[in-house]
């Protein structure tokens, strides 16, 4: 029986075996692909990671998690089917060793039967049988018992086929339930070192999430101070440079004036009225100065690409914009504390101290309403009102504030709102 199962399974199985192989090793090519995220998302430092990475590594160790979830679900369930295998063959041989049992008790009784009957008494009771039909049937008769001999002797063979077959199969049940139960535990140990890596940078995910959100409401407590701040110290600082200019204007009236008025020849009319076209002249030239003196229109992002430099080297930790369910306003670049913070580009320090959870911060008005700002220094090297250039140091990266680790906070404002520093670096 178990050979004909084995026969009429086989003459179907050629296109199903090199289907299920293409199946197979797609399967085998996407969990190596997941194998390879999982593992290098293990060998992460959640302190040096950016946001999105992080976030990137939790979802391909959930995947892994999940593949491997799957692989001990399907070999829990290939040792259940070999162990019903196992349990139907021993069935199985429990039914073919009580046929065996009875074949051999049949056997034996007719083997008892032809012991106690000569050989020779079929004959004799045909020669002495007054009835040639009866003794042919007699015969007859003698000679289905000898039929039915043989045909148990062949029940008895294929039965002892039979079994040893079974044997087999239960041998080949026993081996699959081995391995698969050491496939098992191989498994498990895999998925729970796994598991723990998942553990690990769901928690360390959790964490930056609970900082970057505690930092981001420290600064949004700052907002609007900061932001009327910056707006009040752009207007000083504008007016105090339209000032400047103004008074140079005025210097440099008087002194052309007073040149002229030296270089006057005598008491002609004609020379008066040389005076005085000339001072008119002079007087509309300071008005058309004085009007080119203003503020120049502000830089948009579209012309501001490129216009600011790097404020020091380093990964980009956080982006502009909503993180979490928070507004980041600005950028965090990864920088070890006491790293150099260079200005953006060339201005005025218009505020340089404490600021609540901006913690030491200095802010540079570039003109035109742009301003960058410098957070979380661990020391500050300026003071306000003091000029710098593109590069020129402002102090020393740090955690001071509300902070979630050693970073540079960089933002860049156009009339005190935030915008992308992406835009302008």
């Amino acid at each position: 029986m178990w050979t004909a199962m084995a026969g009429a399974l086989a003459a179907g199985v050629g296109p199903a075996v090199a289907q299920t192989s293409e199946i197979e090793s797609a399967k085998s090519q996407r969990d190596a692909v997941r194998e390879e995220a999982a593992a290098a998302a293990s060998e992460l430092d959640p302190l040096l990671t950016e946001d999105a990475e992080l976030e990137a590594a939790v979802a391909a160790l959930d995947a892994h998690v999940d593949a491997q979830e799957a692989r001990l679900e399907a070999t829990r369930q290939a040792i259940e089917a070999a162990e019903l295998d196992s349990d139907r063959i021993a069935e199985r041989t429990s039914e073919v060793q009580d046929d065996i049992l009875a074949l051999r008790a049949r056997l034996r009784d007719q083997a008892v039967d032809a012991y106690l009957r000569p050989a020779g008494e079929s004959l004799a009771e045909m020669l002495a049988s007054n009835d040639l039909n009866e003794a042919t049937k007699k015969q007859a008769l003698l000679g289905t018992v000898t039929d039915r001999e043989v045909d148990l002797l062949d029940e008895l063979r294929a039965a002892g086929a039979e079994m040893l077959a079974l044997e087999r199969a239960a041998q080949d049940a026993v081996d699959r339930v081995e391995q698969r139960r050491a496939e098992e535990e191989r498994q498990l140990v895999a998925l729970e070192a796994s598991r723990a890596e998942q553990q690990r940078l769901r928690e360390a995910l959790a964490d930056r999430i609970s900082e970057v959100q505690a930092e981001i409401d420290a600064l949004a407590a700052e907002e609007a101070q900061i932001t009327s701040t910056i707006q009040a110290l752009i207007a000083e600082e504008d007016a105090r440079r339209a000032a400047e200019a103004e008074a140079r204007r005025r210097a440099e009236e008087a002194a052309r004036l007073a040149s002229l008025s030296e270089g006057r020849v005598g008491a002609g009319s004609g020379g008066t009225a040389s005076g005085t076209g000339t001072g008119a002249g002079a007087t509309t030239g300071g008005t058309g100065s004085s009007s080119g003196s203003g503020s120049t229109p502000l830089p948009t992002p579209a012309t501001a690409v490129g216009g600011l430099t790097w404020p020091l080297g380093g990964a980009v930790t956080s982006s502009f914009g909503p993180r979490w369910g928070r507004m980041h306003q600005g950028i965090d670049i990864n920088a070890a504390i006491g790293t150099p913070v260079g200005s953006a580009g060339p201005g005025t320090v218009i505020s340089a101290g404490s600021n609540g959870g901006y913690g030491l911060v200095v802010i540079v008005d570039h003109g035109g309403g742009l301003s960058t700002v410098y957070a979380h220094l661990s020391e500050i090297w300026v003071s306000a009102g003091q000029s710098v250039g593109t590069g020129s140091g402002l102090g020393a990266s740090g955690c001071t504030g509300s902070c979630t680790g050693p970073h540079l906070h960089f933002e860049v404002r156009v009339l005190g709102i935030a915008q992308d520093p992406m835009l302008y670096l």
